[in-house]
C-alpha cells in the first residue's frame, strides 16, 4: 500500500496538482465575472480537494479484491490498446440494445448528446 507522500509525488497527482493550482490562480487574476465575498473559501476549497483527493486514490486499493472475485471475464490479455477498443465498442453497441431506434441516427465515430435522448 503507498504512503500519501508516495501517492502526493506520483507524477499524474503532481499534474492533478497542478491542474487545480492553475484553474484557482486563472481565476484569482482572470474571474468570469465578479463573485461574492466568501470568507475562507480557498482554504475550505483545498481542504475539500484533499478531501477527496486521498479517498479516491485509496479506495480502489480496497476493494479490488472482493471486486475480482466477481470477475467474469479475464481481459488482461489483451493489453491496454486492446483493452480500450474493446471498451470502445462495448460503449458503442450500447446503442444497438438499449435503444435501437437511435441507433440509426448515430453515426460510426460517435453519438451527439442530442441523438442521445
Amino acid at each position: 500500500m503507498p504512503t500519501p507522500i508516495a501517492i502526493l509525488m506520483d507524477p499524474i497527482s503532481l499534474a492533478i496538482l497542478a491542474m487545480y493550482a492553475l484553474l484557482v490562480a486563472w481565476e484569482a487574476v482572470f474571474p468570469a465575472r465578479v463573485l461574492p465575498e466568501i470568507s475562507w473559501w480557498k482554504t475550505r476549497a483545498l481542504c475539500t480537494f484533499v478531501v477527496y483527493f486521498y479517498p479516491t486514490t485509496y479506495l480502489p486499493l480496497f476493494i479490488d479484491p472482493f471486486l475480482t472475485s466477481l470477475q467474469v471475464l479475464d481481459l488482461s490479455g489483451l493489453g491496454t490498446i486492446g483493452g480500450c477498443n474493446r471498451g470502445d465498442c462495448t460503449v458503442r453497441s450500447r446503442h444497438l440494445f438499449l435503444a435501437p431506434s437511435h441507433a440509426s441516427q448515430c453515426n460510426t465515430m460517435a453519438c451527439t448528446s442530442s441523438n442521445a435522448s
